[in-house]
């Protein structure tokens, strides 16, 4: 345990006294359980890492965590499944595993479908780790250069894989083409996806991606990999491209089919808009999380 971060959690409780804890660091479950009990509190714990990328150490403190809430509260169906096989009966009742999907303020995000003019511009908004698929998106859009369409990439984020991929395109000779914005404050994000014709989410997988669904509030077209946490969000040829992950082809051909087939590139985006205002506003994410701690034995009160 950091014992700096335990006394800022703690110190934090203190002067809050909630009814109920949502926690999203494992690794201070056995702390925060300790204070609840003391005062009466609730514990939910809040999983939200992809289980596809959880290292062995993850699922330990996940477990954890889960055995010392009363709720864990995970994002998706499939993710709640594969939770309940891994930990079979010490997962405990189908109650302890409750599906609350993130939201998103739709209203900030407006649809201004560009598509104009031969140059188009794709960007990506994420972390830069080794669970997202840079590099195959940095390669598909040297592959679709070559094929005499002029394609422009805008990467936002930061992370450790940023260097190799700075080489990746020096090596390409995409410097020209290919910009690396670093992180972009949330403020900015709808301008930054305003200034796209298009939106890649090239990942291994995701727990639910906040950036694609931002991406599907602003009407972009979409072209995504058929990873964990993203084949729920999208349907392929409906809301979004779907491609294998790592797969420089078929990302490639992808995204020229949004560059190629204008119609296709619109109803990809305004079918993604409608979608993300369905399911992922966040009043519907605002009214679950109340419902759920309602339901809790500590006495709660919506604030008014």
């Amino acid at each position: 345990l950091d014992a700096a971060a335990v006394g800022r959690a703690t110190s934090a409780l203190e002067e809050l006294r909630p009814d109920v804890v949502l926690l999203h660091s494992p690794s201070l479950a056995l702390p925060v359980r300790a204070w609840c009990l003391a005062r009466g509190a609730s514990l939910v714990g809040v999983d939200h890492t992809c289980n596809g990328v959880k290292a062995r150490g993850d699922w330990v403190r996940a477990f954890l965590a889960h055995r010392l809430a009363e709720t864990t509260v995970v994002l998706t169906e499939p993710h709640r499944r594969e939770l309940r096989r891994a930990w079979g009966r010490f997962a405990g009742a189908e109650s302890r595993v409750a599906v609350i999907g993130n939201g998103i303020d739709v209203a900030r995000f407006a649809s201004q479908p560009r598509l104009a003019g031969a140059r188009r511009v794709f960007g990506m908004h994420s972390r830069f780790t080794p669970s997202k698929d840079h590099g195959t998106l940095i390669r598909a859009v040297a592959e679709a250069r070559k094929r005499g369409h002029d394609l422009q990439l805008r990467l936002a984020g930061d992370g450790e894989t940023m260097p190799g991929l700075r080489a990746l395109v020096a090596e390409l000779e995409l410097q020209p083409h290919v910009e690396f914005l670093g992180m972009i404050p949330e403020p900015a994000i709808p301008a930054f996806l305003q200034g796209l014709d298009g939106f890649v989410q090239a990942t291994f997988g995701e727990a639910m991606s906040t950036a694609l669904m931002q991406a599907m509030a602003m009407g972009l077209p979409i072209v995504a990999s058929a990873a964990p946490g993203v084949v729920g969000m999208v349907e392929d040829g409906v809301t979004a491209l779907l491609v294998p992950p790592g797969d420089v082809g078929a990302l490639r051909d992808a995204l020229l089919r949004i560059v190629e087939d204008d119609t296709l590139a619109l109803g990809l985006g305004a079918a993604a808009r409608a979608k993300a205002r369905t399911c992922y506003a966040q009043e519907g994410m605002a009214s679950a999380y109340a419902s759920l701690m309602a339901s809790l034995r500590t006495p709660w009160t919506a604030a008014p």
